[in-house]
């Protein structure tokens, strides 16, 4: 998939592939700017004298940056071909319209290497083995891939919870009560689950064993109940300073219980952990404190972590005491060994 980068080697700026087109630039703009500047004295009397002195000019001012233009121009090229490069690594577009595209004169892109970049037999732009070098996928494979992330996320949504309460075969209205411990919930028949594999199996069954309230499968969330529990998520996180990002964080919630399987209860008791924790002193200030956006959306999970309340300055002094007070024993012990 094609990612927010792209590779670009650093023994580039000595390629003499990227010198020989850093020459041409400078070929060609000592050329255009010779050209304009006489063009705009055409019956100065110091014409020839301009016409002798102004390439060598022009040449030792753009001689530092010769070589950056050329990579700039390269790193335009790929960017692009990163972002909509076709199976057989073709661009399908004219060397015309892609250097309108990558805002690089045409002439770059003819003088590139063969092992850079190619036309195709229509004049389609090609560059050769670009996707094998980058470890890309093409657009087609990406989109293709894409859609069967999205199928599959849809199914196992549809097998949760079909959206406005509608019935689909593969999942019945009259769901089956199943008691788990102190509280119920409802869980689908076995036909549910059928069409499914191994792993939307499980995320199903861990879905219908850690609900908080009892749900039927054929019917949609109850968003009133759902704001309801996140207030009370709401008025037990700690004070925090900054952006106030609730609605982020009512949103990321939401998605934990429908695409983790965690429950409302897990929530609470987990905000509860990260409180007691701050409020023991585990940070130094509300600046400090995590927004709950963050909380509950980071990467490393910090609605599962178990937060252990620090010390305590009691606690610390009584260990200090106590290890002081082994010490000195330890002292007086080998005192009398003597």
């Amino acid at each position: 998939m094609s990612s927010g980068w792209i590779r670009l080697d650093k023994d580039l700026r000595g390629d003499p592939r990227v010198l020989a087109l850093a020459d041409w630039y400078m070929d060609a703009l000592v050329q255009r700017l010779t050209e304009a500047i006489v063009k705009s004295v055409p019956d100065d009397p110091r014409r020839e004298t301009l016409l002798q002195c102004v390439p060598d000019l022009i040449r030792d001012a753009l001689a530092p940056s010769r070589v950056t233009l050329a990579l700039g121009s390269l790193a335009s090229l790929w960017m692009y071909a990163d972002s909509y490069l076709l199976k057989g690594n073709s661009l399908n577009l004219p060397l015309e319209k892609l250097a309108l595209l990558c805002d690089v004169p045409v002439e770059f892109l003819q003088h590139l290497p063969p092992e850079w970049m190619q036309s195709d037999p229509k004049g389609k732009a090609t560059l050769p083995d670009y996707i094998d070098k980058n470890s890309l996928d093409s657009r087609e494979v990406r989109r293709a891939k894409t859609r069967l992330r999205t199928k599959r996320y849809r199914a196992r949504i549809a097998a949760v919870n079909p959206r406005g309460g509608k019935t689909t075969p593969k999942q019945p209205a009259a769901a089956q009560r199943v008691t788990l411990g102190a509280s119920q919930c409802d869980a689908p028949p076995a036909s549910t689950y059928q069409d499914l594999d191994q792993y939307q199996y499980l995320d199903q069954k861990k879905k219908t064993q850690e609900c908080i309230h009892p749900v039927e499968i054929g019917d949609a969330r109850d968003s009133h109940r759902d704001h309801e529990n996140f207030e009370i998520l709401k008025r037990a996180y700690p004070e925090f300073s900054g952006r106030q990002d609730w609605i982020i964080a009512e949103r990321s919630a939401l998605q934990r219980i429908e695409l983790d399987g965690v429950t409302w209860g897990e929530l609470h008791r987990s905000v509860e952990r990260y409180a007691a924790y701050c409020a023991a002193g585990g940070v130094s200030g509300p600046q400090y404190v995590m927004t709950p956006g963050k909380f509950l959306s980071a990467p490393d999970r910090p609605w599962q972590q178990g937060w252990a309340p620090p010390p305590g300055k009691g606690e610390v002094r009584r260990d200090t005491n106590i290890k002081a007070g082994l010490d000195w024993l330890a002292q007086q012990d080998g005192k009398h060994e003597r």
